[in-house]
């Protein structure tokens, strides 16, 4: 277990890490955002960015009104938040305030950037996948499918 950052415990997602798996080409993520010398600019660039996100940004406030959905993906899903990661990526997540957590759940990839009305557009396949079931709806099993970092 890591220490906390800023008081806040940091949980991944297995959907949250396929993702990453995907975006850094199969390297682990932490060490291709760390690397200096890298393939592709652009994915070093995004996996730095989200990094930069997960242990900074988000944690500095993680209810901060512009990373609230509202009902963008539903009405029932508004526990859900969101937080935009250079132009076309949204990393999303939930937290609970009482236990200090928070679950990265799913980022975009390159097959998924934002494109409002699109098929493909991060938020409407994070809807679908909300609709399946996959990530679940609790915060509790949420916890049960992701691992602390």
């Amino acid at each position: 277990m890591n220490p906390p950052v800023n008081n806040w415990r940091i949980f991944v997602h297995e959907g949250f890490e396929k993702q990453l798996a995907k975006l850094s080409g199969g390297i682990a993520w932490m060490q291709a955002a760390d690397q200096t010398t890298t393939k592709n600019n652009l994915r070093k660039k995004v996996l730095k960015a989200i990094k930069r996100t997960m242990f900074e940004a988000v944690p500095a406030s993680p209810g901060r009104a512009e990373h609230r959905l509202g009902h963008t993906i539903g009405r029932e899903n508004t526990a859900w938040f969101r937080v935009k990661v250079l132009q076309q990526y949204r990393l999303f997540y939930r937290y609970d305030s009482a236990s200090r957590i928070i679950v990265y759940v799913w980022v975009n990839d390159e097959e998924s950037l934002r494109a409002y009305g699109s098929k493909t557009d991060a938020y409407a396949l994070f809807a679908k996948m909300l609709s399946s079931g996959y990530p679940p709806s609790t915060f509790e099993e949420l916890l049960k499918q992701s691992r602390e970092i």
